[in-house]
């Protein structure tokens, strides 16, 4: 059995603590730049469309809820298990990488800090040998994001 699968971990030494450290560091860091530049205008106003074709709670539902289950699942679920054979720091800058670059947005920034975000996730998912952890965190990850389009900007 291999690390991924048994939750047994020596190669990586970050707690599941120090990723919801990281997560608060990286919320916050996020939110400055959204609100201090306008390096991250066009992800304010896609968002806004967003929000504009669904209200508060649909968006909470369908992107931060449903949107993040899914993603979790094929992310730090299935694809982990086809990573199996490579060690964590392998298994997480692929993961990670992939999922930032299936982000992608016009401002390269984005899928940086959704790289990031994807380490974070990743360990959370070793860490515990559950992706409960890692859907928590992205959903509040998205219910934050919808949360400050809706009432902060």
């Amino acid at each position: 059995m291999n690390k991924v699968e048994s939750g047994v971990n020596s190669t990586l030494v970050f707690s599941s603590t120090k990723a919801y450290l990281f997560f608060v560091a990286y919320l916050c860091f996020m939110y400055l730049l959204y609100l201090n530049t306008d390096f991250l205008k066009t992800e304010i106003v896609s968002g806004k469309n967003l929000m504009n074709q669904y209200g508060f709670l649909e968006s909470i539902l369908l992107i931060a809820l449903i949107g993040s289950i899914i993603e979790e699942f094929l992310f730090r679920y299935v694809l982990f298990k086809l990573l199996a054979p490579f060690n964590d720091l392998m298994i997480l800058t692929l993961s990670s990488t992939l999922w930032a670059v299936l982000h992608f947005s016009e401002n390269l920034l984005v899928p940086i800090m959704l790289f990031f975000l994807g380490w974070i996730l990743g360990v959370l998912r070793i860490q515990t040998n559950s992706i409960m952890h890692s859907i928590l965190v992205h959903f509040l990850n998205n219910a934050i994001f919808i949360f400050f389009l809706r009432v902060i900007i």
